[in-house]
């Protein structure tokens, strides 16, 4: 399986369990010190600052890919893993699931990035 299919199994797998409110607007993708993907939900259409927002499933702790994590951790560039980041959601905004919502990035607390159509 490829990062990417292990990316968007690990997303569906979270909202199979709990799936994500009617309100929510926008996902908020976002990497924490350790260099973990986590995420979250809002019902904002426009997200301007990477926080935990309301929607925040305990399924979802954080992606952990083994093969991502270690060359995010050899590494430890915020902009190397950002630009991972963004492909993987580039990816997920082409998944049926995903397509409707406003799609946002970054690091903890920082300006957000969107995810263009």
């Amino acid at each position: 399986m490829t990062i990417e299919e292990e990316f968007i199994s690990w997303i569906e797998g979270i909202i199979e369990d709990d799936p994500i409110p009617y309100e929510i607007k926008s996902l908020v993708f976002y990497l924490n010190s350790h260099f973990e993907i986590g995420f979250s939900g809002t019902e904002k259409e426009k997200v301007e600052i990477v926080d935990r927002f309301f929607y925040e499933p305990l399924e979802a702790q954080f992606f952990y890919c083994t093969k991502l994590y270690k060359q995010f951790y050899e590494k430890k560039d915020i902009d190397f893993c950002l630009i991972v980041l963004e492909k993987l959601l580039k990816n997920l905004k082409k998944n049926k699931n995903f397509c409707k919502f406003n799609i946002y990035y970054g690091k903890m607390l920082a300006p957000t990035k969107i995810i263009e159509n």
